[in-house]
């Protein structure tokens, strides 16, 4: 059995959220987020992603962004799997490398330049593919969604 340790998020959650653009915000009430003995998260996380009627390479969904909340702020990871290429990094919340966010709309946007570093990269070795458009398309309805939201102190603030 693999070690695993599990850290409590004192915020409270709501369910199955639908986003703009489609999509679902999928967490459960007071959830605690579990690392294995890498620390990486194997379960807790709140997954965002872009939806596309096809799946992408293997099944996968075209772009993802993983969140989860951690005493000291909001950790991130993202991925992305088109026809040509792949990009994905796991959710480590006390890796050296991960830069907490003090809030989830903050790690949001994080990640949302992250994934356009990618997808911008994707686009100068390959043309544009429809899953790398739908995530384009997905990613600024996530920029204005959360820019709205925080103004309001909503889902995104």
């Amino acid at each position: 059995m693999r070690a695993t340790r599990q850290i409590s998020s004192a915020e409270p959650y709501q369910r199955d959220l639908p986003l703009p653009g489609g999509g679902l915000i999928a967490r459960g009430e007071g959830r605690e987020v579990v690392l294995n003995e890498y620390g990486v998260v194997v379960n807790g996380a709140e997954v965002l992603f872009c939806p596309h009627p096809r799946k992408s390479w293997q099944g996968c969904k075209p772009a993802e962004i993983e969140l989860c909340c951690v005493p000291g702020g909001w950790a991130w990871a993202v991925s992305y799997q088109f026809t040509n290429q792949g990009m994905g990094s796991p959710l480590m919340p006390f890796s050296d490398r991960q830069v907490l966010k003090q809030t989830r709309g903050d790690a949001i946007a994080a990640a949302v330049e992250q994934l356009e570093l990618g997808i911008e990269s994707y686009h100068k070795v390959h043309r544009p593919c429809a899953e790398s458009r739908a995530a384009v398309n997905w990613l600024r309805s996530l920029i204005a969604a959360t820019s709205a939201n925080r103004q309001a102190g909503g889902l995104f603030g």
